[in-house]
């Protein structure tokens, strides 16, 4: 439980702070723009402001991710008996340089699956952004 404590502290933070700046960089036209039309707070916050902080979440959930990798892995290095951190570190240890590459292979494809698999949340949820995502 406790690592899982250490793996969301290190994830959470750049979610929440990119979040937040993403937020405060609405240009606030738009959300005038829906005040005029008698817009709710929930209809700016859904409507204006989560699709124009879109992309500063995506980024921090990008961030979040690689840092939770990390968490994940080093807590392995210390306190565990399984998982990819504990295998590169016995690996190495032992002079197992292939299974070494092996976990670190493994481990390196995780994180490239998880930011393909963001890219194609972004394109779905912000079609409009399509042009620069490629």
């Amino acid at each position: 439980a406790s690592k899982m404590a250490v793996v969301f502290l290190l994830a959470v933070f750049p979610v929440v702070i990119n979040t937040a700046t993403g937020i405060r960089s609405t240009d606030q036209v738009y959300i005038e723009a829906a005040r005029s039309f008698s817009a709710s707070r929930g209809q700016i916050f859904t409507k204006v402001l989560i699709p124009s902080a879109l992309p500063f979440i995506v980024a921090g959930l990008r961030l979040g991710i690689g840092r939770g990798l990390v968490g994940v892995v080093v807590g392995e290095f210390i306190g565990a008996r399984a998982g990819l951190g504990y295998l590169i570190f016995r690996s190495s240890q032992a002079f197992q340089i292939d299974a070494m590459w092996v976990g670190v292979f493994l481990l390196a494809g995780t994180g490239v699956l998880a930011v393909i698999i963001l890219q194609r949340v972004e394109r779905r949820l912000a079609p409009w952004r399509q042009f620069q995502l490629k």
